[in-house]
């Protein structure tokens, strides 16, 4: 509903802000992985993309390509795993207000699923709104609500 796909029974959802969203579903720019990085955040700088870029390891599994401007124009040519790494950098380094994850940490290995929870600790100390739907238990003391169904 948040995000339109589902239509409202009753009552009102209303909301300020800008969303970053990473679905379970990904989805790509057909473009650079530069510009897919970039597409939640028009500001970001090269110097930010290429931090992120690093964390995710990005840098080590696009080597032999090239690196932050191998294009995405063909989605088989990458692993799953590079794939949504690449969405979540781009989700975990856009300005926004809301980021909403559907699954980010299943397929993950054990070291970026810590790269995902150390960026969503960094957006919960800077006082951003975070919707998680996950297997995965993300604890931390600035959680608000945590629902186990």
């Amino acid at each position: 509903m948040l995000l339109g796909n589902l239509k409202r029974v009753q009552g009102k959802i209303q909301i300020s802000g800008k969303i970053s969203f990473f679905p379970e579903k990904l989805f790509f720019l057909k473009d650079t992985v530069k510009e897919n990085i970039r597409f939640f955040n028009r500001n970001i700088s090269n110097i930010e993309i290429e931090e992120i870029y690093n964390e995710f390891g990005l840098n080590i599994d696009l080597r032999f390509e090239n690196e932050l401007n191998t294009m995405i124009d063909d989605e088989s040519k990458f692993t799953k795993s590079v794939l949504k790494r690449i969405c979540l950098a781009r989700c975990l380094s856009s300005d926004a207000d809301i980021y909403i994850l559907d699954n980010p940490f299943e397929d993950l290995s054990d070291e970026y699923q810590q790269v995902v929870e150390r960026r969503l600790r960094f957006l919960q100390d800077k006082s951003k709104t975070i919707i998680l739907s996950s297997r995965h238990l993300f604890a931390s003391s600035k959680n608000d609500l945590i629902l186990i169904l």
